[in-house]
């Protein structure tokens, strides 16, 4: 009997985990959707499948760029913010040269394992990892 008990507690456990964590996701994105982009010129960031990361501080956007297949066939450019308001592009984390794909990147998500950091992503219509040691990139296929 304590071990179904137990069982119970658990899946509440997780479930009211999943609840917070979805929760806090839909803030970040409200928070998001709802405020312009101050880069350089004033221009707003157009992305579809956002990811942030939140390291040391800062939180790094990545994910496909809008704008039809020309546009999500060079890889992910990441930008950088101190406020989730206020971002400032850093470049690409991920370029086609630097991994497996030639067109169609899209759906990034970052993670951090140790001192590395990993790069889940769709390209060509399969699924891909790449590392690098750094938030900004570059994500290679190498580990």
């Amino acid at each position: 009997m304590d071990f179904w008990i137990l069982r119970i507690k658990m899946y509440i456990g997780k479930l009211l985990l999943k609840i917070v964590s979805v929760a806090f996701l839909l803030v970040i994105v409200f928070n998001f959707l709802t405020c312009s982009a101050d880069i350089s010129k004033g221009q707003d960031i157009l992305l579809a499948d956002p990811t942030i990361l939140h390291e040391n501080g800062k939180y790094y956007l990545y994910g496909t760029t809008s704008g039809g297949i020309e546009k999500t066939n060079n890889g992910f450019l990441v930008y950088e913010s101190n406020n989730l308001y206020n971002w400032k592009s850093k470049g690409y984390a991920l370029r086609k040269e630097d991994v497996y794909g030639e067109k169609g990147f899209w759906a990034p998500q970052v993670f951090k394992n140790g001192g590395k950091y990993g790069m889940v992503y769709t390209a060509n219509e399969n699924i891909s990892i790449a590392f690098s040691d750094s938030t900004l990139g570059p994500f290679r296929n190498e580990f």
